[in-house]
């Protein structure tokens, strides 16, 4: 076992596992001296004997550790994946796990026909849980997790005005329409609008509070949603004929999430036979429309809640006449020659007309020239 220096200036610890492989771990220092006493721990920590723990301990222990960090919903997720792996493998002891176990799990993800970016987030999960092991001392194998090859993303359906307007001529569900609508307005998850209860409701400033105080959203970001007056007068309507303290209910009970999504499905396949739209895709929607509508992208990140402006990114749609239009400002621009000096310059012009070879005067009075070469001292225009 010792250290080595990678092209890429940092330290890695090199060593061989129990089967005579060579491994590498990454010291994530470019510091000899900090790699020296990272070096030292790892050796210690590699030959200290792990704890006899099965599989399903580690799971359990684990799942408690994250309980909370994660949502009630991504806890259940996560469970179920973990639980997955764990039936696989029969509840063998972690010390157990072999190489040959990971591969083969991911062979029974393909199987199973799991998409690639499944298979690559149930990996992640299983390499976070073998991480977690490493740092309690449950194991001392370090496993490699190769993600799969994913398909080029689709662009994610957006439904226009004029769809969502179809959209609600073909329902006649009111409790449908209704978490639809406002949904569609406010940019709302799912989750968050089957929990939205009217204690977050601001009807005197006309806006939605999503304080985290009783559900918890993705990221943990408090955020304020401006009403539309569409959505405003639903939700006074609902507000007058309240049965409970849930603003969105199916025949006066809180809508269960695949009974939502069932019947939106039913909805979009009737108004739409060749697209797949997903109640999601709603969210989709109200990030695409304020950007069509010049709607700064951070103040859209802010409306939605995220974290990174890149996720803001992947729900944006621009279509072809959008990039035309948006290098339009380049016709402006127009190249120009000037043989007494030799130099290449851009002229900014306020008409391109206006530049002809014939009137160099007319294009100095009216251009700003720009040198893009600076061999030369010389002012031009």
């Amino acid at each position: 076992m010792f250290k080595s220096k990678q092209k890429n200036g940092y330290w890695y610890i090199i060593y061989f596992d129990k089967n005579g492989k060579r491994r590498k771990k990454t010291t994530k220092t470019k510091n000899c001296n900090v790699a020296d006493m990272i070096l030292t721990k790892f050796k210690k920590d590699y030959f200290t004997e792990c704890k006899d723990l099965s599989l399903g301990e580690v799971i359990s222990k684990f799942l408690e550790f994250k309980k909370n960090y994660y949502t009630d919903r991504t806890y259940k997720d996560h469970a179920c994946i973990y639980k997955e792996f764990l039936n696989f493998n029969n509840n063998k002891k972690i010390k157990k796990i072999t190489q040959e176990d990971i591969n083969n799990y991911t062979v029974f993800l393909f199987k199973k026909a799991n998409s690639p970016v499944t298979i690559n987030m149930k990996l992640s999960l299983i390499k976070i849980l073998f991480d977690f092991s490493l740092d309690n001392k449950y194991t001392n194998e370090i496993f490699k997790f190769t993600k799969t090859k994913t398909i080029i993303k689709k662009e994610k359906e957006f439904l226009t005005f004029n769809d969502f307007e179809k959209l609600l001529k073909c329902c006649t569900c009111k409790d449908l329409s209704d978490v639809i609508t406002v949904t569609y307005l406010t940019g709302m998850r799912l989750q968050e609008a089957i929990n939205l209860e009217w204690d977050n409701i601001n009807f005197s400033d006309k806006y939605i509070l999503l304080d985290n105080q009783k559900f918890i959203t993705k990221t943990k970001i408090n955020r304020t949603l401006p009403l539309t007056n569409i959505a405003y007068s639903i939700l006074s309507r609902r507000y007058d004929t309240k049965e409970n303290n849930l603003v969105f209910t199916y025949k006066g009970k809180k809508w269960w999430i695949t009974t939502l999504q069932k019947h939106f499905k039913i909805l979009t396949n009737n108004v739409f036979t060749n697209r797949n739209i997903s109640f999601h895709n709603l969210r989709h929607s109200y990030a695409t429309n304020l950007v069509l509508s010049s709607v700064p992208i951070a103040k859209v990140a802010k409306l939605l809640g995220h974290a990174s402006i890149n996720s803001t990114m992947t729900y944006t749609h621009i279509d072809y006449n959008d990039l035309k239009d948006a290098t339009k400002c380049l016709e402006k621009l127009e190249v120009e020659q000037v043989e007494h000096t030799g130099v290449t310059k851009i002229v900014l012009l306020n008409n391109t007309n206006m530049a002809t070879e014939n009137k160099e005067e007319d294009v100095k009075e009216t251009a700003k020239i720009i040198p893009l070469n600076n061999t030369t001292n010389e002012k031009v225009g």
